[in-house]
């Protein structure tokens, strides 16, 4: 099994840059800033990747739930997903 990761600070995260080239990630909208020194794009891509994150669980969870035997691939693929991001067993 995997471990599951959670953030230290609760969704949504967002992106704020001072300038074209660095950017910062703002934790829950708090004014709390990390990861300073990202390039623009590069925060944007991880806030968008965390605050994504728990849909694709959702998601799988969902398909995972409509083969309950492991009968299809689908259902084998989102079991698997859920192991490999710690969500499920």
């Amino acid at each position: 099994m995997t471990t599951n990761h959670k953030p230290a600070t609760a969704l949504p995260w967002k992106t704020h840059h001072d300038d074209m080239q660095i950017g910062s990630l703002s934790l829950n909208g708090d004014g709390d800033y990390s990861g300073e020194g990202y390039s623009k794009q590069d925060a944007a891509y991880i806030a968008h990747a965390a605050n994504a994150y728990p849909r694709w669980v959702e998601f799988a969870k969902f398909i995972a739930s409509q083969d309950p035997n492991g009968m299809t691939a689908q259902g084998n693929r989102a079991r698997a997903l859920m192991r490999e991001l710690g969500e499920g067993s």
